[in-house]
């Protein structure tokens, strides 16, 4: 794909202008884009040694691969679109195609290097008949990497690149959120990852196709395995990506631009700036949040010059938005049941809101979510993904977790349901350790147990979250089991009697039946 950086922005259409209004200013928790280029504040240096790394000449035929890491929202994907890309693109020119890849869930390996070469061969089709020669060169494609070697498939498309470029192009691959492959990249069934990493060393050793790959630094242990296991213990090179500076998030909040003229800027008001810059320092993981409730509020109102307070307040803050990227990331997951989630936010809410919110403490990982449970893993990533929690480590066992935005949770219906019953049981709790002493002191006597039913169901909740995640008291545990054991008998004994009561009942109703026939046979 090739950007030119000087052409002006045309609108021809009065729908093209609506649409061009109604574009949020802000990215929200997307990266930034290529048309977005401008708006990378501070990553100057960055993107510099990038390119600097990416552009270097080949070293015995092999192009640079650089495997970019960093924790989620450090912004890795930013950094590519908006920073390397348009400005490799400006010094170039038409002798820069790019291509950037995202793996689809589940894909495997074998399907990316066909959507890599796909890719490449669809960006240099050039004539009418395209589509047909399209065709014509990806089964050339699928044929030599299947009769062949990955080798010889690489070769093809280089040399197919060749022909059909400027001389002395280059094709930048990026391949984008690797870590989709992580759980095949574990796997010790190496059939679909090792047979792809080898067609990135030998699409390299090609020397016109650079590589970028994004990953996540947690995910770096996996792949740099998976490399050991395909023999390319040393293929690429690794570069840690640390989340923007503070000074970078200023700018970038600052102001954005604005279709309505030539020149034209939105701006957020002093007031609302301050506020902002104060809830960064204390919630850092919480910027893509906040861009999120710009980009909005400037869609909604996208005629405003400024941004203030009030705005937002009618809005609904960052908490709004807080709580519809929670619910996106629960009605996302689709591979497990509802009583599977409600179990797994039951135990995260638990461990989350055990730590105070201004301690700044985190969380380890496998104490919300153990490997072993898959649900608990699930919601967690699907929450990390729409920045409801961050998640942050260099490996799978320093992984931490912490609401981006811990106030948000007051306006997330799910969280606040979770918290009201959780008020309530807390009350209970007090209550049952009171009855709990008189029974004690009393000599167990069963008069002390519990015994109203809606008690009963609350006592019920409690044991079941106890047997899941201990934290009550063994000798509250005794008192609820003996109430529970109660009730269940003294049911039991209700059922007993109410149907020996429909017995007596059934039994006298025919006894009156037979009698009045008896009495109509006498009569007669």
């Amino acid at each position: 794909m090739n950007i030119s950086l000087d052409t002006p922005l045309t609108v021809d259409t009065t729908e093209a202008v609506a649409a061009a209004f109604r574009r949020p200013l802000w990215s929200g928790v997307a990266p930034l884009s290529v048309s977005e280029r401008r708006r990378l504040f501070g990553r100057e240096a960055e993107v510099a040694h990038l390119l600097d790394r990416l552009k270097r000449p080949p070293v015995c035929g092999e192009s640079p691969v650089l495997w970019l890491h960093g924790d989620s929202g450090a912004g890795k994907t930013s950094l590519a679109l908006a920073g390397v890309m348009p400005q490799w693109s400006a010094e170039f020119g038409q002798r820069l195609l790019w291509l950037h890849l995202v793996p689809e869930p589940g894909q495997t390996g074998r399907g990316l290097i066909e959507a890599i070469a796909e890719g490449i061969l669809r960006e240099i089709a050039r004539d009418d008949d395209s589509s047909l020669d399209l065709a014509g060169r990806l089964r050339q494609f699928s044929l030599l990497l299947r009769e062949n070697t990955s080798e010889d498939a690489a070769e093809y498309l280089a040399a197919t690149f060749r022909r059909s470029t400027a001389p002395n192009a280059v094709g930048l691959i990026f391949i984008d959120q690797f870590g989709r492959l992580i759980r095949q990249l574990s796997e010790s069934d190496d059939r679909a990852v090792i047979p792809f990493l080898r067609f990135l060393r030998d699409l390299s050793l090609t020397g016109i196709f650079p590589i970028l790959i994004a990953l996540r630094s947690y995910q770096t242990g996996a792949v740099k395995r998976a490399l050991n296991r395909s023999g390319l213990p040393e293929f690429g090179e690794w570069m840690r990506i640390e989340p923007p500076s503070a000074p970078a998030l200023d700018r970038f909040f600052e102001e954005a631009p604005s279709p309505s003229y030539p020149g034209a800027v939105m701006r957020v008001g002093a007031p609302l700036k301050h506020v902002i810059q104060a809830m960064l320092e204390e919630w850092p993981a919480a910027f893509p949040l906040v861009s999120e409730m710009l980009g909005q509020i400037s869609r909604e109102d996208p005629h405003a010059g400024e941004i203030d307070r009030e705005m937002v307040h009618w809005f609904g803050g960052v908490e709004r938005v807080f709580a519809e990227a929670a619910d996106r990331a629960w009605n996302s997951i689709e591979e497990f049941g509802e009583s599977d989630l409600e179990a797994a936010f039951d135990h995260l809410m638990t461990v989350l809101n055990e730590v105070s919110e201004d301690s700044g403490e985190r969380v380890p990982l496998e104490k919300i979510a153990p490997p072993e449970d898959a649900a608990a893993r699930a919601l967690v990533e699907s929450l990390n993904r729409e920045r409801v929690l961050s998640l942050v480590g260099d490996s799978p066992e320093q992984l931490t977790v912490a609401w981006t935005f811990p106030p948000g949770q007051a306006k997330w219906s799910r969280s606040v349901r979770w918290m009201e019953e959780m008020t309530v049981l807390e009350s209970r709790i007090e209550k049952f350790e009171a009855a709990r002493q008189r029974w004690q002191s009393e000599k167990r006597t069963p008069v002390c147990l519990v015994h109203a039913s809606k008690l009963i169901e609350d006592a019920r909740r409690l044991l079941d979250r106890h047997r899941r995640w201990p934290f009550l008291d063994a000798t509250l545990v005794e008192f609820l089991e003996a109430s529970l054991a109660l009730d269940f008998r003294l049911r039991g004994e209700i059922q007993e009697l109410r149907a020996r009561r429909w017995l007596w009942i059934g039994g006298s109703a025919a006894a009156a039946v037979i009698v009045v026939l008896l009495m109509l046979v006498v009569n007669r």
